[in-house]
């Protein structure tokens, strides 16, 4: 493991070790073929090792700059922006999301009430990719993928690729 000091930086370095551990646990089962864990505090990196493999097939061990292709990383950069705007102070979690939104006025979540910001941070709104038909699939059919994606997504991007939930998330961002 590749530390610098961690005590120094207000880190345990009993819990790096245990945290070295289940990575290697995590290669050892088979839950993963590699992995890179990089610890850091105040712009200090304390804890960096490689595991396993990076290609199985050329026998190549994974190393602490090896490249990774990450998906889906629209969805925690979204929630990101959220958390801001939330410490900002600029809504509480527990604001329906038709405030923001009016197209949700007359959606309620599956627990029977209008959805929130808290229940869409949580993925736990009941929103769908909109492809089946239930009530909440009609409302994106009906007026979210009215909204406009050059609005919404950045340049370049297609809004065929993108999923109407997180449509809604940036919605609120925006």
């Amino acid at each position: 493991m590749s530390t610098n000091k961690p005590n120094s930086l207000g880190l345990s370095l009993e819990r790096l070790k245990r945290l070295t551990r289940g990575m290697e646990g995590y290669v050892e089962r088979g839950q993963v073929t590699g992995l890179v864990l990089l610890v850091s505090r105040c712009e200090e990196v304390a804890a960096l090792e490689a595991f396993g493999a990076a290609d199985i097939a050329l026998g190549r061990a994974m190393q602490p700059d090896t490249l990774f292709r990450i998906y889906s990383m629209t969805k925690p950069i979204t929630s990101a922006a959220v958390l801001m705007l939330l410490e900002e102070g600029c809504f509480r979690l527990t604001d329906p999301v038709s405030e923001y939104l009016p197209m949700f006025r007359d959606t309620d979540a599956a627990a029977g009430c209008p959805i929130t910001i808290y229940q869409l941070l949580t993925h736990t709104a009941g929103l769908s990719y909109g492809f089946e038909d239930t009530p909440l699939d009609k409302l994106y059919q009906e007026t979210l993928w009215q909204i406009d994606p050059e609005a919404i997504l950045p340049h370049g991007l297609d809004p065929v690729t993108h999923d109407h939930r997180l449509l809604t998330y940036q919605s609120i961002v925006e």
